[in-house]
């Protein structure tokens, strides 16, 4: 503001060994981060990609702490072209058959399943990658779509914090040209 600068800071939690833990160390976890000095967690991010173990039953326990403390859930499919169809298409059924116990859908938008303010799931390849075996390349994609979804999900008074998370993702931004318009219009409506 003015002269003033101002700097941002956000923490991504990662969480190695989340297959072993149980409901007791999920509710550690958040309570951990929610101890750090200005922690306000924007959104919960939970990858998996074709083929992976997942246990459903510790992602439940996951999203109804998610629910109590009123965070905003996307559940990723990462590493889309890797793998098999069946196997994209399982841990999407999972994603969808988890979300909807929370939830209802509520629609279906670029690639994204809603359920309302609880969360979403889809699908992204983070890189280009090009199949050995068929020879075929696929372009990164789901990204973009990804970032949106969130910021039209999420509270309103954690979108202003999660525009400047992706500030410096230039290709999101010009993605935002290919929105459909009343997309659009219906985000800003929501915010202003």
């Amino acid at each position: 503001v003015g002269d003033e600068n101002i700097n941002y800071r956000y923490n991504i939690w990662d969480t190695p060994g989340f297959e072993n833990w149980d409901q007791a160390a999920i509710r550690t976890c958040f309570e951990r981060i929610k101890e750090k000095p200005k922690s306000d967690i924007l959104c919960m991010i939970y990858c998996a990609s074709p083929g992976s173990f997942a246990n459903l039953r510790q992602l439940e326990w996951l999203l109804e702490e998610c629910k109590k403390q009123h965070i905003f859930c996307a559940l990723v499919c990462t590493n889309k072209w890797s793998g098999f169809k069946d196997q994209r298409e399982a841990v999407m059924k999972d994603f969808q058959d988890t979300l909807v116990k929370y939830h209802p859908k509520t629609r279906e938008e670029n690639g994204i399943i809603y359920f309302g303010n609880m969360g979403l799931c889809t699908s992204v390849n983070s890189q280009a990658v090009k199949d050995e075996e068929t020879h075929r390349e696929y372009e990164q994609s789901g990204i973009n779509e990804l970032i949106f979804g969130i910021m039209q999900s999420i509270d309103v008074e954690k979108v202003a914090l999660w525009c400047m998370f992706a500030f410096e993702n230039k290709p999101f931004w010009k993605s935002l040209i290919d929105v459909p318009k009343q997309q659009l219009k219906n985000f800003w409506a929501k915010i202003f």
